[in-house]
């Protein structure tokens, strides 16, 4: 984590987990407040679509 970013890597291995490297993934996650996207949408439907969630779905 830094700040709102999370910078994640996986590694999937085959047969054992000292076995080949069979898949290797990387991701960046970016935490982005509700006033972000109300501002930029219809803020009555972004409401009543995540009213439920406490953060990012």
């Amino acid at each position: 984590m830094s700040g709102r970013r999370a910078y994640l890597e996986a590694e999937g291995r085959t047969g054992f987990p000292d076995g080949p490297v069979a898949v290797r993934a990387v991701a960046l996650f970016v935490e982005v407040g509700i006033e972000h996207f109300a501002g930029r949408g219809d803020a009555t439907i972004i409401v009543d679509e995540h009213h439920e969630y406490e953060g990012n779905p």
